[in-house]
């Protein structure tokens, strides 16, 4: 049990720097509108190592992707009998309950603009497939995961899921319509869905990382790598067609966040007590971080007191306030729920077990009648 906990604690860690990334990343968007903030060497090199040749939010982001890839897919593949129904159900009960809540708060204190239709397609969270805005910017992350799951579902209905070669054909077939989708955008000029490709194939590449690193396949060292550096050559004219002002940030933004991933991955037998918590209340903060870090930051920027104590100042209250809201609605709300969709899937499959096993005891009965 010990070693499994050192080896969750690396992904939570991993978690918990790609919450704290996509936190500061959005603070400083917002120190960075304020328009009296003056010009300072220090300033400037924090913009520069935020956002300046890459982008904080994102590798945080491409983080949460692949710990996704790395986790979520053995959820289908570890119980015996509904897995499917084990599955929807614990991801419904891990993701929905906090992510109304978090709507809610967004409405009262965030974006109070918004149309009955906006609202009903945000509940459902596939709005991006609806072409509908969302609510909250953060959100457009949550259906990708959307689309990974239900990909999931597919691979395994077919048995599929534990492939190798169908893990490592879906990197390549997901980049490579990333591609495709980013030469359409700048021919056509039309805003096609790059990311979401992108980011299944980095989902995949988890996936693929997973079974190589804990050998539950037969995906080599070369296999892995191969992968990882056709990704990354990938990403360059993708990067260039899709987004042609900020291209080298996209590439530059990826490969760090791989990079990391992997490092990260080496230190599997290390304890991470602070950022493997981090981990574990990351989806409360990545959710409420719009909502508390940067309210709190736009109140106390205007007052005497803000001035005072200076922007970076705010923009530390403003995480910690964060993380404040991300533990209690943690332990409060989705710890919870998380546990109630545990034991109502538990439920749902001993009542399937007991059916299915009666009905074997008439048919044997029926056989010897």
């Amino acid at each position: 049990m010990e070693n499994e906990n050192k080896r969750l604690g690396w992904l939570d860690a991993t978690r918990g720097i790609g919450a704290i990334m996509v936190m500061v990343f959005h603070l400083w968007e917002r120190h960075s509108e304020q328009k009296f903030i003056p010009y300072s060497i220090i300033n400037t090199t924090i913009d520069f190592l935020i956002r300046g040749v890459y982008d904080f939010g994102k590798i945080g982001v491409v983080l949460f992707f692949a710990v996704s890839g790395f986790v979520i897919p053995y959820s289908l593949l570890r119980y015996k009998n509904g897995n499917i129904t084990r599955f929807i159900i614990s991801r419904f009960f891990r993701l929905y309950p906090l992510y109304w809540i978090s709507i809610i708060l967004a409405i009262i204190f965030v974006n109070d603009s918004f149309s009955a239709k906006q609202l009903i397609a945000n509940v459902t969270m596939f709005q991006g497939f609806l072409f509908i805005d969302n609510i909250l910017g953060a959100y457009w992350t949550l259906q990708i995961e959307l689309a990974f799951y239900i990909l999931c579902i597919f691979l395994f209905m077919f048995k599929f899921l534990h492939r190798d070669y169908v893990i490592i054909l879906n990197i390549y077939g997901w980049t490579f319509l990333a591609l495709a989708l980013g030469v359409i955008r700048y021919i056509t000029k039309i805003e096609m869905p790059v990311a979401l490709p992108l980011g299944l194939a980095v989902m995949f590449f988890g996936m693929a990382f997973r079974k190589y690193k804990l050998k539950e396949g037969n995906i080599n060292n070369k296999t892995i790598y191969i992968a990882l550096v056709s990704f990354l050559i990938l990403m360059v004219p993708t990067s260039i067609c899709a987004y042609s002002n900020y291209w080298y940030k996209y590439i530059i933004t990826y490969t760090i966040a791989l990079l990391s991933f992997i490092l990260l991955s080496k230190s599997s037998n290390k304890e991470y007590i602070v950022l493997s918590f981090l981990g574990k209340i990351s989806y409360s903060v990545y959710l409420l971080h719009p909502i508390f870090a940067l309210a709190v930051y736009d109140q106390l920027i205007k007052t005497e007191f803000g001035k005072i104590i200076g922007s970076y100042f705010i923009i530390a209250l403003a995480i910690i306030c964060a993380l404040m809201a991300g533990t209690i609605f943690y332990y409060t709300i989705e710890k919870p729920l998380v546990n109630v969709g545990r034991s109502f899937s538990k439920k749902i499959i001993n009542n399937y077990n007991k059916l299915y096993a009666e009905r074997g005891v008439y048919k044997n009965q029926s056989k010897s009648l």
